[in-house]
């Protein structure tokens, strides 16, 4: 401490009281200006330096700092001196070379620090007070240093408090300089930011160095003329500044050339840049182009006016239209016109749309090309639009799509051409249906009669047999149609509760007898402690059912079959196991396909269609299930089927699987059929069971009947004249309602099973469906169904289960078939009636047949035609058939080509048909009716020996009865052979022996047609 208080008077004046000798000095105005104009200036070039390298980097930001701190610290020590030369103190000063040189070290050092802190970026508030702390010290420290190099004859020493303002002036200003550099650089202009720093820098420099100068307190006595201190201080001012000023200038140059030489290093690269982009534009022009030009079709831009003017297109619109892209470019040729004319409005209005939605758009139309062509094309653009969004062209790509049109065309009219096939495949199936099952009827119908009545034994086995062989056929038309409504998806499936174990038992108990008949053991395994209650479609269930165990029994010659039911996982799981032929791997993956059996071999020893399975497979994929075999030859096969079937209750499910047989009461029925033997045969089967029928031949008819009396029930045909079975019901339901009369069930009778005919009916308002033929049981069940006699049951029940069995067909040909007359009426008497009445109805036909075809009224032709296609298969008139069939068909198709001749065929055996009924006329309407014995008491004698005409006819119409009744009277045959004799009874005989009642019947009929004979001879003769 003592040192220092010894050291500091060495440096400061401090006053103690005691007086002081101080020389004052002044200063020459113009030496100072000078000054701060060399620090003023030199600041300002060393910001401008900093400038430039806050842009440079590496050697060249150094070398550029360190001329700039050279130059400023040249500046700040030439600004020393000056100012020091216009000081003018009364002594003699002198400068030491040595400190005096020193004196530029501190300068340089707060120069570079200064320019350093200025080439940043950024320069946060702590850099900023460090910076000018040190920029200040600098410049303070090169003051004094500069201040001790005074050699003089007086004693220098400063005030302590003006010392310390120089310092804090010099780092205040220092800081105020770095500030309005960084600080005002983004709000003044970059050349007056530069002046303002540099002035508040130079003023910084000069105001530190004259605040100091302010400190400096002069000891001593005066030792020469107080105005010339310093000898030539004008000229020495001048040259500091010229010095000063050439040091910068050299800074200047310096660094102009290096930014010269990187502004050229710079522009080099950027030429070599220009040369890459330019050699990348071409080379992204050269792929633009090759793009364009390999694209698949035409690439353009088009302006939006009427004539879609092309501004860019390739060359692809040449192949497209014959046309070259310079032709569209030069406005020679334009594509709006070249677009088809019943196409121009649709592409002009969805062009124009997308554009309205700033939306892309795909069009397709079709133009026409130079050599007068037309091809299909599909274009996609979307329109472009500039800074203000207005819409300016539009960019787009072409694609020539006639091909693809081409064959897109083709699948269209193919899927047409499909869609028409499998619409006639429904017709067919339909008319199919309504004409098979007609006939139908007819046997099923009469077959049950006659099973009614009083039959022997062959009797019964006989028409059992026909009955079984009818059912057959029957159950194989089932199995196509069903084929037929699985393959469009038009079966739809009930969801009833069940007693699966029931559906079981009764699907066991219909295939019985066949595996009693094989000698076959046919067992249910069905443990207790499976559930028994689903919901499902019991009646498809049990169909399948049906298939796979009638397949089992019938491939099975010993062993047995085995129904087994498990559930597992959710599923039921049916499996049906036999020991039967079993079925060879290779064949396996096709046993489900339809018409397909293991090998011809099976289809000629065991018969059937191969539908069966097929059918499974497709009702239990419809009920959401699947159907697997697994077989080995010679030991028997296996079917698993799972099904996914929801529990069930069992309070619905036992009431919906009884079959027991319907008693009604006695009930008004009306009864609507164009085919008059078909209402004749329902009149008979329910006036058998006491019900009262009203007839009625079509829908007007009907209409009329029912508005006139009240019925309990109507079976109302679908198909008739005049008004259809639908349109009656739709009129039958507005009387009710205008008259205020309950609701009267109507049930659809119609051959048709197509699922939309069922559809259609329910929507009409009828509330059931009884399919032809009718089966009395299903008919009656049906009934009751719609008047609430029992709990309903699923209408599909209406067909009967399909069996392995098929009947053959015996076509007859000829105007009249006395044999299948027969067999449909049972009576000769009746089905005469029925001609006689056809006759009546088609005397004019041949006439109304071409008036009909000359007019080209072809619906009216075709109802016809259907009316007689449908009474000729109920009359047994097969000429008539066949001819009406093919005419029905083409007015169907619509072949005018074959119609002509078609039409001459069917009017040629319209004649010949009525000619063989006129024929008719001299033969006995009452044929096998037996008459009152007093009926022809004046009966003459007849030819043969004069037996007693009376008792002839007697004879025969006993025989007759009793052969309708399917018995044999022995004694009446005997006293026959008496009267007549053994050759004209020969073939009565044989028909006897053999048990053919339809022969026999109609031997009695050509005895009877001779008795008449003779009994008109003899009137003839006894005639005046």
């Amino acid at each position: 401490m003592s040192e220092l208080t010894a050291v500091l008077p060495q440096f400061f004046l401090f006053r103690d009281g005691a007086p002081t000798l101080l020389l004052t000095g002044s200063y020459a105005w113009p030496l100072v200006l000078l000054s701060l104009t060399v620090a003023s200036l030199t600041s300002g070039l060393a910001l401008q330096v900093a400038g430039m390298a806050k842009r440079s980097a590496g050697w060249h930001r150094q070398v550029i700092l360190a001329t700039g701190a050279l130059a400023m610290g040249g500046g700040i020590w030439a600004m020393h001196f000056i100012g020091m030369l216009a000081f003018e103190l009364c002594a003699r000063v002198s400068f030491d070379a040595t400190i005096t040189a020193a004196s530029m070290v501190p300068a340089l050092a707060a120069s570079w620090v200064a320019l350093a802190l200025l080439a940043r970026h950024t320069l946060d508030r702590w850099r900023l007070v460090v910076g000018g702390v040190l920029v200040g010290a600098g410049i303070g420290a090169m003051h004094y240093t500069g201040m001790a190099a005074m050699q003089m004859s007086v004693a220098l020493r400063y005030d302590p408090l003006w010392f310390a303002a120089s310092i804090v002036v010099a780092v205040l200003l220092a800081m105020l300089a770095l500030w309005i550099r960084f600080g005002l650089a983004n709000r003044l202009n970059r050349f007056l930011a530069i002046a303002l720093g540099g002035l508040v820098m130079g003023c910084a420099i000069a105001g530190m160095h004259y605040t100091a100068m302010g400190a400096a307190r002069f000891v001593g006595l005066a030792d020469g003329p107080c105005n010339t201190s310093i000898e030539d201080a004008g000229w020495l001012a001048l040259a500091v500044t010229v010095m000063a000023l050439a040091i910068s200038a050299i800074t200047a140059g310096a660094n102009g050339l290096l930014v010269l030489r990187r502004l050229n290093r710079e522009l080099v690269d950027e030429r070599g840049r220009m040369l890459v982009m330019e050699r990348a534009l071409r080379d992204s022009e050269t792929q633009y182009r090759t793009l364009i030009e390999n694209s698949p079709g035409v690439t353009f831009r088009c302006r939006l006016d009427a004539d879609w003017s092309m501004v860019v297109i390739s060359e692809a619109v040449e192949a497209l239209t014959g046309w070259t892209a310079q032709d569209f470019l030069a406005g020679r040729q334009h594509f709006a016109t070249l677009i088809h004319r019943r196409d121009q409005a649709q592409v002009n209005a969805a062009v124009t749309a997308a554009i309205a939605a700033d939306q892309p758009y795909a069009i397709e139309y079709r133009v026409h090309t130079r050599d007068a062509g037309e091809r299909w094309v599909s274009e996609r653009g979307r329109a472009m639009r500039d800074a203000r969004g207005e819409p300016q062209w539009i960019d787009g790509v072409i694609l020539d799509i006639t091909e693809p049109k081409r064959l897109q065309l083709q699948l269209e009219d193919a899927k047409e051409r499909a869609e028409a096939a499998a619409a006639a495949k429904s017709a067919f199936l339909a008319n199919m249906s309504h004409e098979i099952r007609t006939p139908m009827n007819a046997i099923l119908g009469f077959t049950e009669l006659l099973l009614d009545t009083t039959l022997n034994d062959a009797q019964r086995r006989h028409l059992t047999t026909v009955r079984g062989s009818a059912r057959s056929l029957l159950g194989l038309l089932n199995d196509i149609l069903d084929t037929a409504k699985l393959d469009k998806g038009a079966m739809e499936l009930e969801s009833v509760d069940f007693s699966l174990r029931t559906v079981c038992e009764q699907a066991l108990n219909s295939l019985r007898l066949l595996a009693q008949r094989k000698n076959l053991g046919l067992h249910l395994d069905y443990p207790d402690t499976e559930p028994r209650f689903f919901q499902g479609d019991p009646l498809r269930v049990q169909q399948v059912l049906l298939n796979l165990v009638g397949n089992a029994i019938k491939f099975t010659e010993q062993g047995q079959v085995t129904l087994q039911m498990r559930q597992e996982g959710g599923h039921i799981h049916l499996a049906v196991l036999d020991s039967g032929i079993g079925i060879a791997a290779d064949r396996l993956d096709r046993i489900f396909d339809a018409f397909a059996q293991a090998d011809a071999s099976t289809t000629r020893r065991f018969g059937g269609t191969g539908l069966g399975t097929t059918i499974s497979r497709q009702l239990v994929e419809r009920m959401g299930g699947r159907i697997t075999v697994e077989s080995t030859l010679g030991a028997g096969s296996i079917f698993h089927v799972w099904l996914p079937l929801p529990a069930g209750e069992a309070s619905r499910s036992d009431t919906d699987t009884q079959e027991s047989t319907v008693t009604l009461p006695p009930l008004r029925l009306l009864v609507a059929d164009d085919v008059a033997q078909n209402g004749e045969l329902l009149q008979l089967i329910l006036g058998r069971e006491g019900h009262q029928v009203t007839l009625a031949c079509d829908g007007m008819q009907a209409l009329k009947a029912f508005s006139d009396e009240r019925f309990d029930a109507v079976l109302m045909d679908v198909h008739m004249p005049i008004l259809d079975g639908l349109g009656a019901t739709r009129r039958i339901r507005n009387f009710e309602i205008a008259q205020g009369r309950v609701h009267t069930p109507v049930v659809a009778l119609t051959a048709s099973v197509l699922e939309e005919d069922r559809q259609a009916a329910l929507a009409a308002g009828m509330d059931g469906f009884a399919v032809k033929p009718v089966e009395p049981a299903r008919l009656f069940a049906e009934i009751a169904r719609v008047l609430g006699l029992k709990p309903p049951r699923s209408a599909d029940a209406a067909g009967p289960a399909p069996t392995p069995r098929r009947a053959d067909t015996v076509v007859v040909t000829g105007e009249l078939d006395w044999q299948q007359g027969l067999r449909l009426w049972g009576s000769v008497t009746a089905w005469h009636r029925g001609l006689r009445r056809f006759a009546d109805e088609q005397r004019g036909g041949v006439a109304r047949l071409h008036q009909l075809t000359q007019a080209r009224q072809w619906i009216e032709l075709r109802g016809l035609v259907h009316r007689w296609r449908g009474v000729a298969g109920s009359l047994a008139m097969p000429a008539l058939l066949a001819a009406a069939l093919p005419v029905e068909q083409s007015l169907r198709l619509g072949r005018e080509e074959t119609l002509t001749a078609e039409i001459d065929t069917l009017a040629l055996a319209l004649q010949n048909t009525l000619d063989a009924i006129a024929e008719l006329d001299g033969a006995p309407s009452g044929f096998g009716t037996p008459e009152p014995e007093n009926a022809s008491a004046t009966t003459p004698r007849a030819e043969g020996g004069g037996t007693d005409a009376a008792a002839l006819k007697r004879l025969i119409d006993q025989q007759a009865a009793a052969l309708r009744r399917s018995e044999l009277d022995d004694e009446t045959f005997v006293a026959l052979r008496d009267l007549l004799g053994p050759d004209r009874t020969a073939a009565l005989g044989r028909a006897l022996d053999d048990f053919d009642f339809e022969a026999a019947l109609q031997a009695l009929q050509s005895l009877k047609q001779q008795q008449d004979q003779a009994r008109l001879q003899a009137v003839e003769g006894a005639a005046p």
